[in-house]
């Protein structure tokens, strides 16, 4: 491993550690309120405590993350080329993991409980401070419903793609190790012991292969892996192979065929990937488009309609704080909406969007809160 990846690796694992500063920082105002300044918890702004409950499920998602890849880590020799001598590499580290679809719906709902059980006990205990932090509230409730399942999906959507990238090569393999005379259990043996295809894909294979040792048909233990996987290139080449192999036609050429056949749904897949580009620049710009018009309504028409409210008479009522708060509500909606339609056209999931959704209201926030500061902020 190089030392720019070992670097990207180290930085990746241990980047949550930076939600400990902010997390410290709230934790400091509510100790100082309660200590020095003699306060109830009631009175303790509720802002501190929103800040320090977000940090705190960060520092936690990220360190179940990666105590979750420690545990995956695997040691592995692989010869490396430097110049004309090849020099074995001991340890190749895989940090992909596959996370259960249980698992990952587990995790959504109890971060949906989560939300709702916190936004109660605010409503009940502090109802006046809850409503006027209602936009931080919200966007808080936001990130801790998402940001686990955005990690999961993340970490569960990167082991399949590894997976897919590898499908060729071990179709290819098989395919060329059957001309020797080899049994399918040999064949998929042999694609293993040569480093034809590498993590995770070649677990998956060891699996495969044990069952069918155990007396598991080819059919079903096939069937198995394509439903531990998932996904969408696994499933056309499971349903190519049990087709042939129910048919009675010859499997061997079915997976000379099916080689080719995965190499150019990969190109075509990647393609169709470039195609949606200009389609998420589009969900992007229109969102900026909806910032830069919001501030520029509030602060050059809705402010100064706030001095002239004797004169509009109820409709003058209608102040800038009203529309200050319908316009980070909006914004947030939007950014929500605009990333899980990302998600679905960039790669086909709507749990793809999440990252997007959350990037883009964490910065759609960060503007408003410079270009138009929250009202608690200009009472």
């Amino acid at each position: 491993m190089t030392i720019r990846k070992t670097v990207v690796y180290t930085l990746r694992d241990y980047a949550y550690l930076v939600f400990f500063a902010p997390f410290l920082w709230f934790v400091y105002w509510i100790i100082w309120d309660v200590i020095v300044w003699d306060k109830p918890f009631s009175m303790v702004p509720i802002q501190n405590y929103i800040g320090a409950v977000l940090f705190l499920v960060f520092i936690l998602t990220g360190f179940f993350y990666h105590a979750r890849m420690s545990k995956g880590m695997k040691r592995d020799s692989e010869e490396i080329k430097i110049g004309k001598m090849k020099v074995p590499r001991q340890f190749k580290i895989s940090r992909m993991a596959r996370i259960p679809k249980k698992t990952r719906q587990i995790t959504a709902a109890v971060s949906v409980a989560v939300v709702i059980t916190f936004t109660l006990l605010l409503l009940l205990l502090w109802p006046e401070q809850a409503i006027l932090f209602s936009n931080e509230l919200f966007l808080g409730a936001l990130l801790v419903a998402l940001v686990p399942s955005t990690i999961l999906d993340y970490i569960n959507q990167s082991w399949v793609e590894a997976i897919e990238n590898e499908m060729p090569l071990l179709v290819r393999g098989v395919s060329e190790i059957q001309e020797t005379g080899l049994t399918f259990v040999k064949a998929f043996d042999k694609v293993v012991e040569n480093r034809m295809v590498h993590a995770p894909l070649s677990e998956e294979v060891k699996r495969l292969t044990v069952q069918m040792s155990w007396g598991l048909s080819f059919e079903e233990a096939l069937s198995r892996f394509r439903d531990r996987i998932g996904s969408h290139g696994v499933n056309r080449f499971c349903a190519l192979i049990l087709e042939a192999s129910r048919s009675g036609g010859q499997i061997k050429k079915v997976f000379t065929a099916t080689s080719s056949f995965m190499q150019e749904m990969k190109e075509m897949d990647k393609e169709s990937s470039s195609q949606m580009k200009p389609y998420l620049l589009i969900i992007y710009t229109a969102f900026f488009v909806f910032v830069v018009t919001s501030i520029i309504l509030l602060n050059s028409f809705f402010v100064p309609l706030e001095d002239y409210a004797d004169i509009l008479g109820t409709v003058g009522n209608v102040g800038a704080k009203e529309f200050r708060g319908y316009f980070y509500r909006t914004m947030l909606v939007s950014g929500l909406l605009g990333g899980l339609m990302a998600g679905k056209i960039g790669e086909l999931r709507v749990a793809g969007g999440l990252k997007h959704a959350i990037g883009l209201m964490v910065v759609g926030y960060i503007i408003f809160y410079f270009m138009i500061p929250p009202n608690w902020m200009v009472m």
